[in-house]
């Protein structure tokens, strides 16, 4: 157990590259110095971890993140890395120790009264003989609270109350579910939710810390605010500049991005497995301390400037617009991520500061991670970068804001050959699920790709359009569909008719079974292939956990399919595809 029981203390304590000095030292900068004695021979032996607390540091704090600390070593042990390189480390000590005869003499002399001098050069055996499983249990045997005692010497007072409760919480697991093969969730005391997916065999890993905060946060007064607000998180922050964190990024195979959603935010990273505690480091970093630079807030300010005046060189782009605006109104959150040009202009620093204080808090957010790695580990690593504390805020909740027009048909005028026409209408909530699901399947079958019914009908047989779509969306309160259409001018009406009559005839004969079992596979084969992505998968386990749908809901989209019947789509079509429901924009 000696062997075992140094090799810890020397991860754990002893030396600059230990857990403890880097914490206490190198990262909250709370200590002057940390030393260890071990104290051994023939008898019981005692190891003494003697602080030098900085002149004005926090003393409760020093004790709380050695608990903390030793809360981790206990529950998780230490890395294969963390062994690997121990190892390393006492070997080259034991190698020095021939260096001067004196040194080694005192050696010889001390194992001989001990076990014999024949073991001492037996060390690098024994230490390269280690097993994790022998590791963990001197831990269990030696390093526990119950045979903890903490002297103080000073003049400042301890927090004897909340020392007595911490010695008394430390022995307690922190993570509630319980380890599995392939997928564990918790979540840390701040409130963040952490969600680990096993994939075996992929190289890379995919991260996606989500909150829930978006456009529909907003309001008329601060259109735009979450995209210029997520998007400055990438432009440097308190640790790193920007240049340094493009830098990093590059020289670690590191993939960042920021991805604003219509419900949720998400900044996501893709990395190599040896890159994992470096991104999440990285990932802490950027939410932890963010800075919102100056220039960088006027920069973008006038990128998205740009881009609003730019949509109009895109005519389909322009078109999606010009029919939200209509069917939402134009001071809607529903219209634009990047607001509109007035309130972007107005958007200040201090506004920029307050609404990340305000919703990008650990209590707000989920971090999920996918790929193949080792869980304790990076358990771990998550317990120590992301326990800041959520502060208690006021925050909007989540509300579309739209008016609906009074006329169901509007026309605008540019300066070209074609036409686009757009035709949607309200749908389900993301919350009816079957009828969500059996909506999306619906969507397909109508309009999804070149061997859709509206792309068969208005090009294939008719040769009327140049491109047509249909596609749904949905959200926790509200869903819509949309109809866009390429046209000659002269066919726009033509064209708009027979859009009307397949949906009458969709709705009144339904669909064939062979389109639902083609569009089925079709779905299947869409979701292996997003599947092949860890980034994907990380993405879509932190938005469903996010928004409250669960894991439980990711592993039952095959049962979900496999229930659409051709009845459930005629419902469907039955209830939404109505001239009541229609709301039509030409672009002409």
């Amino acid at each position: 157990d000696s062997y075992a029981h140094s090799l810890i203390m020397k991860t754990f304590a002893i030396g600059k590259n230990s857990r403890l000095y880097k914490r206490l030292f190198t990262e909250e900068k709370l200590i002057d110095y940390l030393k260890v004695h071990s104290l051994s021979g023939l008898n019981n032996g005692i190891a003494i971890l003697l602080v030098m607390p900085k002149k004005k540091a926090d003393l409760d704090k020093i004790i709380q993140i050695f608990h903390f600390e030793l809360n981790l070593l206990q529950k998780f042990g230490l890395t294969d890395s963390e062994i690997h390189e121990t190892k390393k480390e006492m070997i080259y000590f034991y190698r020095y120790s021939y260096e001067y005869v004196e040194s080694l003499g005192s050696s010889l002399g001390s194992e001989e009264l001990l076990t014999g001098f024949e073991n001492y050069q037996k060390y690098p055996k024994y230490i390269r003989n280690l097993k994790k499983e022998h590791l963990d249990e001197v831990i269990s045997k030696y390093l526990q609270t119950d045979k903890l005692t903490i002297y103080h010497l000073g003049g400042r007072k301890l927090k004897i109350d909340d020392l007595l409760i911490t010695l008394k919480e430390s022995g307690k697991s922190r993570f509630t579910n319980g380890l599995s093969s392939d997928f564990y969730q918790t979540v840390l005391d701040n409130g963040l939710r952490i969600i680990l997916k096993k994939v075996s065999g992929k190289p890379t890993i995919g991260i996606s810390l989500t909150g829930e905060v978006s456009q529909l946060n907003e309001r008329e007064s601060n259109l735009g605010i979450n995209l210029l607000t997520s998007g400055l998180l990438l432009y440097g922050n308190q640790k790193r500049d920007y240049n340094h964190l493009l830098n990093f990024c590059s020289s670690n195979g590191i993939n960042c991005s920021i991805s604003p959603d219509p419900e949720t935010t998400s900044v996501k990273m893709k990395c190599f497995q040896e890159s994992l505690p470096l991104s999440l480091e990285l990932l802490s970093e950027i939410i932890s301390y963010p800075q919102f630079p100056g220039k960088h807030l006027f920069n973008l300010k006038e990128t998205y400037l740009s881009n609003i005046d730019r949509i109009e060189d895109y005519p389909q782009y322009n078109a999606i617009k010009l029919w939200k605006e209509h069917f939402f109104g134009r001071s809607s959150n529903l219209v634009n991520i990047e607001g509109n040009k007035s309130t972007i202009r107005r958007l200040s620093r201090k506004q920029v500061v307050n609404w990340f204080n305000n919703y990008y808090i650990p209590k707000n957010m989920t971090l999920a991670l996918a790929g193949d790695f080792n869980f304790n580990h990076t358990l771990k690593n998550c317990e120590k970068l992301f326990s800041r504390n959520s502060q208690s805020t006021d925050i909007l909740m989540q509300e579309p804001s739209f008016t609906l027009p009074a006329k169901k048909y509007k026309k605008a005028v540019q300066d070209n050959d074609q036409a686009i026409i757009t035709l949607g209408g309200f749908g389900c909530t993301a919350l009816q699920i079957e009828k969500n699901t059996a909506f999306h399947v619906l969507a397909q079958i109508i309009g999804g790709d070149t061997n859709s019914i509206l792309f068969r009908e208005l090009r294939e047989k008719r040769g009327l359009v140049y491109s047509v779509d249909f596609d749904f969306f949905s959200i926790r309160q509200l869903g819509y569909f949309m109809i866009t259409a390429i046209v000659d001018k002269a066919e726009k009406s033509h064209t708009l008719s027979i859009i009307k009559d397949i949906l009458n005839d969709i709705k009144t004969n339904g669909i064939l079974t062979e389109d639902l079992e083609k569009t089925k596979n079709y779905i299947r084969g869409q979701r292996l292939l997003e599947e092949e992505s860890m980034l994907s998968r990380a993405q879509t386990l932190a938005i469903l956990e996010t928004l409250g749908f669960g894991y439980e809901f990711y592993l039952e989209r095959e049962r979900r399919l496999n229930a659409v019947n051709l009845r459930h789509l005629h419902e469907v079509a039955a209830e939404y595809f109505r001239d009541d429901n229609y709301y039509i924009h030409v672009l002409a």
